[in-house]
């Protein structure tokens, strides 16, 4: 059976039975408008050509009617020109040939057949799933669901019943985006998603894949050079053997083991008072501050950081120094956060010097705010450039620290009381530095 013009159906065809072959040639159409069209049967294969012409392909339209027999909706195969495309999709405007595969979003997918190529355009489902072997290649975008209907992307290991990994997306504060993405790899990665039992925090801090790593003890405090030497061991053994205080009117109490976790750390209530937390500096105590944290060491620091209740009138510093002065001008290499009341707009600044040059305070946009925890965060890159991070956002990209400098950088985190008399405190949550292997 060739259809040479145009066929319409009212009632349906249903009796081409047996080895049937139908052709519909090029800019011929068959027009479906109820009914069941039927080629072969069960057991005996039928045909059904669609021809595609220089100019204009065959086609069949199906239409879904209403009472008045006015169309609602029209559906569309199409041999599309003689180009090599097949056109499935809705028909409410223009079809167009750049268009290899188009699916609307309300169309009921079953299965891709396994080992299909889709080269360009988007794959848009609500329902069904794209089988096992399917290919998705460059310049295509994969969308799963659509706003107010949720949708998922699956995918399932080697072995049977052991699982799968979905991605889903929640409710967020707004209309926004959120993108998953890499920072520019070395070699080949493989990021892996740690148990529930372990802390979420492992996802953040550095994995010891290829570095060498610390991360901070918060089961003691840190306290006074004086209380770790001391002779009496119910007062040396309780403290940090890794960290002590420094600063101006500090005493051993100013540090404490916060009872939801992390080191609470206070100044002494008096203007100019300071508490700052830092590595043991006497020589060989701990690795902490005799490792060389090179800035070409690829090093990455970090730290949880809780801001108290008041921060009026105050100075608030964490990051990598020589010394642990949290004026911006002292040290001639330094990478570090700085917040003081009054100064940037009570914003965040990214402090960074190299070997003394342009001393560089950028605004990092960020608002410091009371009873809050800021996740900061410096990556150094192989080439020696200094990038800074709050809460897991790229806020500065810091001076370059060109070729190797062996500067002893340490840790610092501290808080000053600067123009009143009053308590300022902070809670350290975590810290962790790592480097790769020289």
């Amino acid at each position: 059976m060739s259809i040479l013009g145009t066929l319409e159906v009212h009632g349906g065809i249903d009796a081409l039975r047996g080895d049937t072959k139908v052709t519909i040639e090029p800019a011929r159409t068959l027009i479906l408008e109820s009914g069941l069209f039927s080629v072969g049967m069960s057991s005996t294969h039928g045909t059904l050509n669609l021809l595609g012409g220089a100019t204009s392909g065959a086609q069949i339209n199906m239409f879904n009617s209403d009472a008045d027999d006015t169309v609602v909706d029209r559906w569309l195969l199409h041999a599309n020109n003689g180009d090599g495309n097949f056109i499935i999709g809705a028909i409410g405007g223009t079809q167009t040939t750049t268009d290899v595969l188009t699916i609307n979003v309300t169309t009921l997918i079953t299965t891709l057949s396994d080992g299909l190529v889709i080269a360009t355009g988007n794959i848009v489902a609500t329902l069904g799933s794209i089988a096992a072997g399917t290919t998705i290649s460059a310049g295509t975008n994969l969308v799963a669901g659509s706003s107010g209907t949720a949708g998922t992307v699956k995918s399932f290991p080697t072995t049977a019943s052991k699982g799968s990994l979905t991605l889903s997306a929640t409710d967020s504060a707004g209309d926004t985006i959120t993108t998953v993405t890499n920072a520019a790899m070395a070699a080949a990665r493989t990021l892996t998603i740690p148990e529930p039992s372990r802390p979420a925090a492992d996802v953040q801090l550095n994995a010891l894949s290829n570095r060498y790593q610390l991360v901070m003890d918060l089961t003691r405090p840190p306290a006074l050079q004086a209380d770790i030497q001391n002779a009496t061991e119910s007062v040396r053994m309780i403290v940090s053997s890794d960290f002590e205080l420094v600063g101006n009117g500090g005493a051993s109490t100013d540090a404490t083991v916060h009872p939801d976790g992390g080191i609470a750390i206070a100044t002494n209530g008096t203007d100019a008072d300071s508490t700052i937390v830092t590595p043991h500096l006497t020589s060989k105590q701990t690795a902490w501050a005799t490792t060389i944290w090179g800035t070409d060491n690829s090093v990455i620091w970090e730290a949880d950081i809780t801001i108290g209740a008041s921060i009026d009138h105050s100075v608030v510093w964490a990051g990598l120094k020589l010394t642990f002065t949290h004026v911006s001008v002292t040290d001639d290499d330094q990478v570090f956060f700085r917040y003081e009341n009054g100064v940037n707009s009570g914003k965040w600044q990214c402090v960074s010097d190299v070997n003394g040059g342009a001393l560089i305070e950028a605004d990092s946009g960020v608002t410091v705010a009371i009873n809050t925890t800021y996740k900061l965060r410096i990556v150094f890159t192989a080439a020696g450039v200094a990038n800074m991070y709050i809460d897991g956002v790229l806020v500065e990209t810091a001076a370059t620290f060109a070729g190797n400098h062996t500067d002893l950088l340490i840790p610092y985190i501290g808080a000053l009381e600067d123009g009143e008399s009053a308590v300022k405190t902070f809670i350290i949550r975590g810290q962790s530095i790592s480097r790769a292997f020289a």
